[in-house]
């Protein structure tokens, strides 16, 4: 209930005010993107799916996808694939999932022929979900 004060004596003091608003709500899946054995020189795409299982828009900012490093690893070789009807792959502009909706993000490894062994990092997502305004998904590949 929302009380109003006023000094005139037929003012309302009162009125009930309900609603729930609008809340967008991120999923991914999967939840890790294992490239397994890439060769040397090839490059391999996954495909990750973003979905908003809220009811509003889910907006990922235009450079709110990020491919970090994780412990030792270098993130060299992850990058997401660019995607012009999807401004957040891109940085041109924020990512729109509307309610109900889904975004398949591509993530790409690249051998180029450098260090042998295990490849690690991080896909960061930033969003405007309430519940995960953050999401990590790990990445892992071997390059042989």
């Amino acid at each position: 209930v929302l009380q109003v004060k006023g000094k005139a004596p037929s003012a309302p003091t009162g009125f009930e005010v309900s609603g729930c608003g609008c809340v967008p709500t991120i999923a991914v899946l999967p939840t890790e993107l294992d490239f397994g054995t890439v060769g040397k020189n090839v490059t391999k795409q996954l495909a990750l799916t973003l979905s908003n299982d809220g009811d509003c828009n889910l907006v990922v900012p235009k450079h709110g996808l990020v491919v970090a490093a994780s412990g030792a690893s270098s993130a060299d070789g992850f990058a997401v694939v660019e995607d012009a009807t999807f401004g957040a792959t891109n940085g041109s502009a924020d990512g729109i999932i509307p309610a109900g909706w889904e975004q398949v993000v591509g993530v790409v490894f690249t051998n180029a022929g450098g260090s042998l062994g295990s490849a690690e990092a991080v896909l960061t997502i930033h969003s405007n979900s309430q519940d995960h305004p953050i999401l990590t998904v790990p990445l892992k590949a071997t390059a042989e």
